[in-house]
């Protein structure tokens, strides 16, 4: 496998392992882990004889030669996230799948961009590693029709619409999501939160929304799921206060001076992170209701039995949704019309997300089977 690792319940003394390195192993967010995770899980379901499955990190690639391997494997596979965007240069990546001469497939693979409106230009490398897994594979598996259209434009028409891997996980077991009747039934929820991103326009419009969230979790009591946003994710790795990461968190969500202590409270008892699968999901089981813009926070809470509504503020995650027929709330919507943890519970809405799960499971598992048989 390459692309996104599986979470790191299993990894060599992670218990004493920095943060520092956790989180880089995790490709600088814990939500990548889910998706290594989910494409591992769906491998050793589908194909329980199973000889010999690998990780191969990005740092691994550029140390081994492609030659060297295509005696060892018979297929490599790509735990595939937001990839194509301009800021992605796959060149070396490309070059090993090459000089292996194996057949490449690619699952969850996205396109990254402000709105459907909006062109994503790919570097050459990257075209050439995408055409290279249509070629020798099935189709390439994207998350959804915007990125399945992006690629059709640049000559690359082998794909096939599977959203996300983590979606899958509950296949086969009548899995069915209820939701709470009033915002009186939330007791226990957890938020996720966006700010390591400050170039599209809903990124400006989430700041205001997001500092009401905050507000309301600490008035609620309810939990800040980290995984990305450096100062609250150190903070929920040590559970430990360090004063200039909680200024950092005070200054971007506003929060008066004056009531410091309350929010450091609230950072040590609410704000956490995992590196584990175990761990995360166990804390989403607890939980009565889930929202905001990490599409597998979320979707965490969701697969936990959660049920979770998600922030629609770019291409990757509107066209998720969209697919796998989840509840979603428009930031636009929520700066026209205003934040309120009752229009989020508004919108939970699964109907046609119970009605059509296990089809969209099923559909999955034909695409993943297809390149093994």
């Amino acid at each position: 496998m390459i692309g996104c690792r599986w979470f790191l319940d299993d990894y060599p003394d992670i218990d004493t392992l920095p943060f520092d390195e956790q989180i880089q192993i995790a490709g600088k967010n814990s939500g990548n882990l889910f998706i290594g995770h989910a494409v591992k899980t769906h491998l050793l379901r589908l194909f329980p004889n199973i000889t010999k499955l690998d990780y191969f990190s990005f740092s691994d690639i550029r140390l081994t030669s492609g030659d060297s391997i295509k005696d060892d494997y018979d297929h490599i596979v790509m735990s595939a996230s937001n990839m194509l965007n301009p800021g992605v240069n796959f060149g070396f990546i490309t070059k090993f799948v090459e000089a292996s001469g194996l057949p490449l497939v690619i699952v969850g693979l996205g396109a990254q961009a402000e709105s459907i409106d909006h062109a994503v230009d790919l570097h050459p490398a990257t075209v050439r590693l995408v055409a290279y897994a249509a070629d020798t594979s099935k189709g390439v598996g994207v998350r959804g029709a915007f990125t399945a259209d992006l690629l059709a434009n640049l000559g690359i028409k082998n794909t096939v619409i599977t959203g996300c891997p983590t979606a899958y996980l509950n296949t086969g077991t009548g899995f069915k999501i209820e939701v709470p009747n009033s915002v009186d039934d939330i007791k226990t929820a957890a938020l996720s939160y966006k700010r390591d991103r400050n170039k599209y326009a809903s990124d400006a419009q989430l700041k205001p929304i997001q500092t009401q969230m905050l507000q309301l979790s600490i008035e609620h009591g309810f939990d800040y799921i980290a995984q990305a946003n450096f100062a609250e994710s150190w903070t929920g790795f040590h559970r430990d206060i360090d004063e200039k990461k909680l200024a950092n968190i005070a200054n971007y969500f506003g929060h008066p001076e004056g009531d410091m202590e309350r929010l450091r409270t609230y950072a040590l008892d609410h704000i956490r992170i995992y590196f584990k699968w175990a761990d995360w999901r166990a804390h989403m089981e607890r939980m009565d209701f889930a929202f905001g813009c990490r599409f597998h926070g979320n979707m965490m809470a969701m697969i936990a039995g959660t049920p979770a509504v998600w922030y629609v503020h770019d291409t990757r995650t509107q066209e998720l949704c969209e697919r796998l027929s989840l509840p979603t709330l428009c930031v636009q919507e929520m700066t026209d019309n205003g934040f309120s943890l009752e229009k989020v519970l508004e919108k939970a809405d699964y109907t046609t997300f119970n009605a059509t799960y296990q089809d969209r499971c099923d559909e999955f598992d034909a695409f993943f089977t297809s390149h093994f048989t």
